[in-house]
């Protein structure tokens, strides 16, 4: 694999992209998180991991930038006496990211740690919760219990913690609590937002990112609703809604802003309008057809592909029609500085333009133009 700043401008127009496409399925095409999401998620996810290696693959094939390329090329690409702005680049972001990523684990296991004291040890002593985990018909590892005004949530993806506050909630209340945390784990939302905070360490400098992100964890919220409410009447519907509105309420604000360690918790205003909404949504507004579906599938389908297989590039070359190869060994070459390009000279004919001078030319002579 080389590195380059193409993969960088695959993975900056794929977060883009992702970015768009969200906003647009939750407040354009209000319908569409209502089925069907699963295979679309599962798409979503190889495209985040793509965004996690911004590397060329052996089989990625170059898409030549004569314009926009270039420009970006000649801002990265510049030299302070000997040092390479590009290599300081690379190292600064090879850097942060390694911080990042050795922060999120620290965060992680640390946090896991807190949870021990909290965690139940008498399953006796909360029948009402033992007989709703028993209704629902899950497992999990442990369930914490935690003096804190905190929405409940579910922590862990191998070994997952359900932490609920410690407050009274009505039969039917813990029941559509632990019945949404369930789903969360049986839809694997938590590998993806695990997905979702790796981006976030490889992609630090994209402020897109953290917009992706925020609307993304929105939109696993919205679809695991869905799928819990698709066995409820009107009523039902009405009494999750409630539900819903309560945990936002009973949330100290201070520890809903506590970062990144507990996922699916943070809940604010705005994302429970919307989520209000989609639950309260009429039966006649929560029908998608077939062509919605598979249009959600064609999209994220092709972004998936193009992400792996395409990447743009400033190597521009001019004069050079039908030959691929060009054999330039024992010859007199050199470059000569035009405009701000490097043209390759090859026993005083040009031959090659370029926006910097690949790493394995560098030891060809320049001169600038008089």
């Amino acid at each position: 694999m080389a590195v380059s700043l193409g993969p960088f401008m695959t993975c900056f127009l794929a977060v883009l992209f992702l970015t768009v496409y969200i906003y647009i399925v939750i407040y354009v095409k209000k319908d569409i998180l209502y089925s069907g999401m699963k295979l679309v998620f599962a798409g979503i996810a190889l495209i985040l991991i793509r965004m996690m290696i911004p590397f060329n693959f052996p089989f990625t094939q170059t898409i030549t930038s004569h314009t926009i390329m270039p420009f970006i090329s000649k801002l990265v690409f510049w030299y302070v006496g000997d040092i390479d702005f590009a290599v300081v680049l690379f190292a600064i972001w090879i850097s942060v990211s390694v911080i990042k990523l050795l922060r999120l684990v620290w965060i992680q296991v640390n946090f896991r740690a807190c949870l021990r004291p909290f965690a139940v040890k008498d399953m006796s002593r909360y029948p009402k919760l033992a007989q709703v985990l028993e209704k629902c018909g899950v497992s999990f590892h442990e369930i914490c219990i935690v003096p804190t005004r905190i929405s409940p949530a579910v922590f862990g993806i191998i070994k997952p913690i359900l932490i609920l506050p410690d407050c009274e909630f009505t039969e039917k209340e813990l029941y559509y609590i632990c019945r949404h945390e369930a789903e969360h784990c049986r839809n694997y939302d938590l590998l993806l937002r695990l997905f979702l905070d790796l981006v976030l360490c490889t992609q630090w400098f994209n402020p897109l990112v953290y917009f992706m992100k925020k609307e993304l964890s929105l939109a696993f919220e919205l679809s695991n609703d869905q799928v819990i409410l698709n066995s409820m009447d009107e009523m039902e519907r009405t009494e999750y809604a409630e539900c819903v509105l309560k945990m936002v309420r009973y949330q100290n604000k201070n520890t809903a802003a506590r970062g990144n360690s507990l996922p699916f918790a943070q809940v604010n205003c705005s994302n429970v309008k919307t989520r209000v909404r989609y639950i309260m949504a009429k039966e006649a507004g929560r029908k998608k057809s077939r062509i919605s579906v598979l249009l959600n599938y064609v999209v994220i389908g092709a972004v998936l592909l193009a992400s792996f297989l395409f990447v743009p590039e400033a190597y521009v070359t001019q004069g050079i029609q039908d030959q691929t190869v060009i054999n330039i060994e024992n010859l007199d070459n050199y470059f000569k500085k035009v405009d701000g390009d490097y043209w390759l000279y090859t026993d005083d004919e040009p031959v090659l333009s370029f926006t910097y001078i690949p790493e394995e030319m560098k030891d060809i002579p320049v001169i600038e133009e008089e």
